[in-house]
């Protein structure tokens, strides 16, 4: 980590809840978003950069994978039962 504990994640195409935003940063520290916003980054955080282009980040919460529902296995690639 950087003298303050901070990360800023660069040039990341963010989505957030209400929007998608393009080429911004976010800044970490102690794992807590402590700024978002458009690019150049402010200089004022003395971080440890990562360049995340062509990389998409978006918030922790979303589920994206499912193992079964009503006692149906999605893991085992089966056809779908009537």
């Amino acid at each position: 980590m950087s003298r303050n504990g901070s990360l800023v994640f660069r040039h990341a195409k963010i989505y957030t809840p209400h929007e998608v935003i393009n080429d911004d940063y976010i800044v970490v520290r102690n794992d807590i978003i402590i700024d978002l916003g458009r690019e150049p980054v402010k200089e004022e955080f003395g971080f440890r950069e990562f360049n995340l282009k062509g990389y998409i980040v978006g918030p922790r919460f979303i589920g994206t994978h499912i193992h079964g529902i009503y006692g149906y296995d999605t893991m085992n690639g089966e056809p779908n039962h009537s």
